[in-house]
């Protein structure tokens, strides 16, 4: 398969799986809305003020995991939409190691395309800033692991 080729459906698969994140991130706070709402303030006593409290602390760290979540789907449609193939590691890349191969955009599971695996890594992680402005044959150390660049596309 064309290296341009599979890079597009390896985003595609990204995309795809953030915004599922996203989707059930926005159902979660639709559920927990819903619970607040049923509730009616001190009908019960304490107990259902209690959940209330609980639910709508829920619901502020669920507005921040979707905010992270849309930005990070927003990173991944960016980088699609200027896809090239890179002869260095930069964000968007992907590198095949001896070890692991690397979808440097975010920090997702990984994805799968005909055959391989691929981890998909953020600009922050040490693998990255191992590698990053590397070239095809070049070498980086992290720990105790020791990747060779094979591909970059």
């Amino acid at each position: 398969m064309e290296k341009l080729t599979l890079k597009k459906q390896l985003f595609e698969k990204a995309i795809q799986q953030q915004q599922t994140l996203v989707n059930d991130i926005q159902k979660r706070l639709s559920d927990l809305k819903e619970s607040i709402t049923s509730l009616e303030v001190g009908s019960f006593g304490g107990s259902d003020d209690a959940r209330r409290e609980e639910d709508v602390e829920d619901i502020q760290q669920e507005k921040i995991h979707l905010a992270n979540a849309k930005a990070e789907l927003n990173k991944l449609e960016t980088l699609y939409q200027v896809l090239q193939i890179d002869s260095k590691v930069n964000v968007g890349s992907i590198v095949k190691t001896e070890l692991f191969n690397f979808i440097f955009a975010i920090n997702m599971p990984q994805i799968e395309a005909n055959g391989e695996r691929y981890m998909l890594v953020s600009e922050q992680a040490p693998v990255f800033k191992a590698l990053e402005g590397k070239t095809l044959g070049e070498e980086a150390q992290i720990n105790r692991h020791h990747y060779t660049i094979k591909e970059i596309f």
